[in-house]
Parts: C-alpha cells; structure tokens; sequence
C-alpha cells in the first residue's frame, strides 16, 4: 500500500449562501470570529455533527463520532 501525505488530498465543496441564512446555534455569538465559517461549514455538513440548535464547540469528538463522521462524509449522495 501506498502511503500518500495529507496535503496531496484535495477535496472539492460547494457552498450554498442561502443555506447558512437557517442557521442558528445558541451557544455561540454571531460576533465570534469563527462564526462565519461555523455556519457554512454546518450549511454543507454531510458529517451529522452539526445538527440542532447547539454548537458544542468546546467538546472533544470520540474516536467512535468521528469515524461515523468521516465514514458519513464520504458515503454521502
């Protein structure tokens, strides 16, 4: 097996503006500087991680959440 470096990866996303407009976490400000990109990044989300109305950003992702996570990504239609 051949082992290639993370930065050869290259993954291609589009963005939908219209979509990050429904969004709205409780536990995060719209004035933080992250916010921005917290809610494109959710407007895309083929993970499952960031359904709800709660961010959690403060709270670490278990070994079984995050292969469901990627294993999500990339299955999904």
């Amino acid at each position: 097996m051949k082992w290639h470096p993370l930065s050869s990866v290259r993954i291609k996303l589009t963005i939908s503006q219209t979509a990050s407009a429904n969004i709205a976490y409780t536990d995060i400000s719209s004035s933080h500087w992250a916010y921005e990109g917290i809610v494109t990044m959710a407007s895309i989300d083929k993970t499952g991680f960031f359904k709800g109305e709660k961010f959690y950003g403060t709270h670490l992702a278990t070994r079984e959440a995050f292969t469901i996570a990627i294993y999500n990504a990339l299955n999904a239609k």
